[in-house]
C-alpha cells in the first residue's frame, strides 16, 4: 500500500511541508503539491482532511473521513469508535472483496 499527501492550492511553501512533515514524523509520506486542483477535481475531493482509497487498476474503493473522531467541525469524540480508512486497508491486505463506499468528511473546503 503506498500513501500520497496531496497539498491543494498554492497556500503552502516546501519549506513549511517540510516542517510539518518533520514535526509529525512523516519522514516516508510523500507529498504533492497541486496548484491547480487537478488531482482534488479528479478524485472530487472538496474537503481537507480526506482521503482515497485507490486500487492498482484505478478503481476507487473508499473516499471520505480517516475514522469518527471528527464528527462537526470543531467537534471531537473522546473515543473514536469507527475507523473507515483503517478498515478498507485491513481488507486489502487481507485479499477481502471491496465494495466501493464512501463517507462524509468533516474538516475545511478545498479553496
Amino acid at each position: 500500500i503506498n500513501f500520497l499527501a496531496i497539498i491543494p492550492g498554492k497556500e503552502y511553501s516546501s519549506e513549511q511541508v517540510i516542517r510539518f512533515r518533520n514535526k509529525y514524523q512523516l519522514k516516508s509520506l510523500k507529498f504533492l503539491f497541486d496548484p491547480k486542483y487537478q488531482l482534488c477535481e479528479a478524485l472530487g475531493a472538496t474537503i481537507t482532511p480526506e482521503v482515497f482509497v485507490v486500487t492498482r487498476n484505478g478503481q476507487g474503493v473508499y473516499s471520505g473521513r480517516i475514522d469518527n473522531w471528527a464528527y462537526e467541525l470543531s467537534k471531537k469524540r473522546k473515543v473514536i469508535t469507527e475507523h473507515d480508512l483503517l478498515n478498507v486497508l485491513q481488507n486489502i491486505q487481507q485479499n477481502k472483496p471491496l465494495k466501493p463506499y464512501q463517507t462524509k468528511a468533516v474538516g475545511c473546503y478545498i479553496r
